[in-house]
């Protein structure tokens, strides 16, 4: 249907019809996880809210131009809707998760059937520490499990940590080529020095969802020398400003960096007609880091 389309009737409200206006009153504006069941009684969808009032409120009018067609199918069939309330809105995510395992929803997708874990592991060798992501956990590394897809981004978020707490006048522009994207090779390998056993804790508090240092102490506890930060990063991309036919994806090119012996009167070069500030060539991170973010 489209939008905007005048109305000869209003939209459906079935389960204001059924429950009352007065429940949708009575809703506390709590986190918590409510359940909608059919006739029969069982459970056809599971959520979660910071704020139950404001989002079983939300299911009073079946507007076919703002619900999908599944969702309207749930509102045809929900007769009952139970609610649990929660002291936090983690709380309510670790009640609906249970709750979607042992129900298993048909109106649900994600989170019904449980995957398989990754591990986000670690471990010190002497004075090294070494990050890497594994299907099981080896006997002589630590870790911490979750799903298999956020597993690369857990990771790849401790990097980016370690990296700026190392290098905070770089900034995220001078990260390593890849990764910005999650793209590592693994395992990862730091020196960390003589503050190895406070490195030790701070990670695995970090990782096991404490709190965790600050970046000031992330600095601190981090050597002067990260080799495996010494990566060049990714080359510079730029849209072509060659013409193409309608409806046609662009056209990505790499650009190569503009000849510093060509003359320049405003001091500074030009790629596609955006200025590029002329500065002497940057060979490492180490001169990045240095040098800080432009």
């Amino acid at each position: 249907m489209a939008t905007g389309q005048q109305w000869f009737y209003p939209p459906a409200r079935p389960l204001v019809e059924r429950l009352g206006p007065s429940f949708f009153r009575a809703i506390p504006a709590q986190p918590g996880v409510y359940t909608m069941r059919n006739a029969q009684g069982e459970a056809v969808y599971v959520g979660k809210a910071r704020n139950l009032r404001q989002r079983l409120r939300s299911y009073r009018v079946a507007n076919p131009e703002r619900l999908s067609r599944r969702h309207l199918r749930l509102l045809r069939e929900a007769v009952r809707i139970d609610f649990d309330l929660c002291p936090t809105e983690a709380a309510a995510l670790a009640r609906e998760a249970e709750l979607l395992r042992q129900l298993k929803p048909r109106f649900n997708r994600a989170g019904v059937w449980p995957g398989r874990p990754r591990y986000v592991a670690w471990r010190f060798i002497g004075q090294t520490l070494e990050l890497s992501l594994h299907d099981t956990l080896p006997a002589e590394w630590e870790g911490v499990a979750t799903r298999t897809g956020h597993a690369p981004r857990l990771l790849g978020s401790v990097l980016r940590l370690l990296w700026l707490a190392h290098h905070p006048a770089a900034g995220f522009s001078r990260l390593p080529c890849g990764w910005a994207h999650n793209r590592f090779d693994l395992p990862v390998t730091l020196p960390c020095g003589a503050q190895q056993p406070d490195l030790q804790q701070a990670l695995g508090e970090l990782l096991r969802g404490s709190t965790g240092p600050s970046g000031t102490r992330w600095r601190a506890l981090l050597p002067n020398n990260l080799a495996a930060f010494d990566q060049p990063p990714c080359p510079p991309t730029s849209r072509s400003s060659s013409p193409s036919r309608p409806g046609s994806p662009p056209d990505f090119t790499v650009r190569e960096p503009p000849d510093p012996s060509l003359p320049n009167p405003r001091g500074s070069s030009s790629v596609e007609g955006r200025p590029v500030l002329d500065s002497p060539p940057i060979t490492n991170i180490g001169d990045w880091a240095e040098r800080g973010a432009p």
